[in-house]
């Protein structure tokens, strides 16, 4: 069995001017999506305690999280992700039965930063908040 790269078929698509869309047919075969409608990639995400010191658990494109006050936090970006961006705020504590309502807000500050505020009444810190960053 010959196993093709991602070197080999960027060599390929490269060397014979062929250009590859997130829509065609091979790409959404290997994402396992169907239909027609088209795949819009996540810019960037990252998983990130709320409580005490922010800091990342994992992360794709997201250089730092700055603490900006209780419920409240900026998402710096690695590499620019153009104006209009779509951004995706889930959060939730690790102890498991509590009833928190949290409401996540944010929104696009600049090209390289978001900025995410958390509150239920009033500001709060949740232990887990996951961002996603869509465009």
């Amino acid at each position: 069995m010959t196993v093709i790269t991602d070197t080999d078929i960027q060599s390929v698509a490269l060397a014979s001017s062929v250009t590859m869309s997130a829509n065609q047919s091979c790409v959404k075969t290997a994402l396992n999506a169907s239909g027609d409608a088209p795949i819009y990639a996540c810019r960037a995400w990252v998983k990130f305690n709320g409580s005490g010191t922010p800091a990342s658990d994992a992360s794709g494109n997201v250089s730092s999280i700055t603490d900006l006050g209780t419920g409240y936090y900026q998402v710096n970006i690695t590499s620019e992700i153009s104006t209009n961006a779509s951004l995706l705020i889930t959060n939730g504590d690790d102890t498991p039965n509590t009833n928190r309502n949290y409401i996540a807000t944010g929104g696009q500050s600049s090209t390289t930063a978001f900025y995410i505020s958390i509150y239920d009444g009033s500001a709060q810190d949740p232990d887990n908040v996951y961002v996603a960053i869509f465009r």
